[in-house]
């Protein structure tokens, strides 16, 4: 029996019918052969203790089960992070569970079993954070007729359900603001995936052909911030550019450290930007200007709308609108320290 005040476990029923745990699995999931007789004594167990199942159990006679699976290519970047959280903060609220399947940068082979292996598990449905390259890669193994979200800050994929947060004018903005302030010669901090006309960087570039101004000179960084710290180093050694973009405010703060490294001042010599409004850009010294992105809410509504799918596969209702949404999360602008009217002393002649 279980303990006072704990609910009973599949272990308190198999004890009362006298059976092995995996036998009353196997009740539960209706799979393989059970005398009648030991399928009344584990029924009368159940009834006896008021056994309820884990949805992980529960589901397993059901068609679908109560888990949603995310796939995205990293668990560690603020992006992912806090458009996790939004979904899992929902799952949570509405009882399901929440299973994160990271893609890295594996063979196609390795992604399509990676996303089979996710899809025996029979999920409610599926959430693709598009952040980077290995985790869209997973989306063509996704079958049709899965309840399916997809988190792209690319232009609307037809006939796919899609929440996007502001990419292209977020790019388009930070630039313009830069060319507002008499910049002229930017160069672009950029991760690794980020090309497209649709990308960030595609909207800075748009900003600079508007103003006909050169687009911004490149440099290619990996996600860690000591790279973009190197890449600091040398733009502050070679004085050729009054401001840099980076693609996010982690890759900003480490062009900003190395800026430091060299004795180039922001935003005295030099204007920095980045992307995301991350917890350190406001705390930075000096702070950091940037747009914010509302991933939270990213995430929130990406569940909302695959919730919408799984209600019309649960009643019958077929594929509706909710098949073929497209969702924009607004960004905002935030004008901080690290930006201020070019330096020409500093540029070398």
């Amino acid at each position: 029996m279980p303990a006072a005040g704990k609910p009973a476990s599949i272990k308190d029923v198999a004890s009362l019918a006298g059976v092995s745990t995996a036998t009353v699995s196997r009740y539960l999931n209706n799979n393989g052969y059970i005398k009648e007789e030991t399928r009344q004594q584990v029924a009368k167990a159940i009834a006896m203790l008021g056994y309820h199942p884990n949805p992980y159990a529960r589901a397993l006679v059901t068609d679908r089960t109560t888990r949603i699976v995310v796939f995205c290519g990293s668990i560690t970047l603020y992006g992912q992070i806090h458009t996790l959280e939004g979904i899992e903060q929902c799952c949570a609220k509405n009882g399901y569970i929440f299973d994160v399947v990271v893609v890295s940068n594996e063979s196609p082979g390795s992604i399509e079993n990676s996303v089979k292996e996710a899809l025996q598990q029979n999920p409610a449905g599926i959430i693709l954070l598009d952040y980077d390259t290995p985790s869209d890669a997973a989306r063509e193994f996704i079958p049709d007729g899965t309840p399916f979200v997809f988190v792209s800050g690319t232009p609307h994929v037809d006939g796919l359900c899609q929440v996007c947060p502001e990419e292209h004018s977020t790019g388009y903005q930070l630039t313009r603001h830069l060319i507002d302030l008499g910049h002229r010669s930017l160069c672009y901090v950029c991760f690794p995936g980020n090309a497209g006309p649709a990308t960030r960087r595609g909207g800075s570039e748009d900003a600079c052909r508007d103003a006909r101004i050169p687009s911004p000179t490149l440099f290619h960084s990996s996600w860690d911030a000591q790279d973009a710290r190197s890449i600091g180093r040398l733009i502050g050694e070679k004085r050729q550019w009054s401001a840099v973009i980076a693609d996010n405010d982690e890759l900003a703060i480490g062009v900003l450290r190395g800026l430091v490294d060299v004795g180039a001042r922001v935003p005295e010599d030099i204007s920095v930007v980045g992307f995301d409004d991350h917890t350190l850009a406001k705390l930075w010294n000096p702070a950091l200007t940037t747009v914010r992105q509302d991933f939270n809410r990213v995430g929130q509504e990406a569940f909302s709308l695959l919730q919408a799918q799984i209600n019309d596969e649960r009643e019958g209702r077929g594929r509706t609108d909710n098949w073929d949404r497209y969702s924009i999360i607004r960004s905002e602008m935030i004008i901080r320290e690290s930006t201020a009217t070019p330096n020409e002393d500093f540029l070398t002649r």
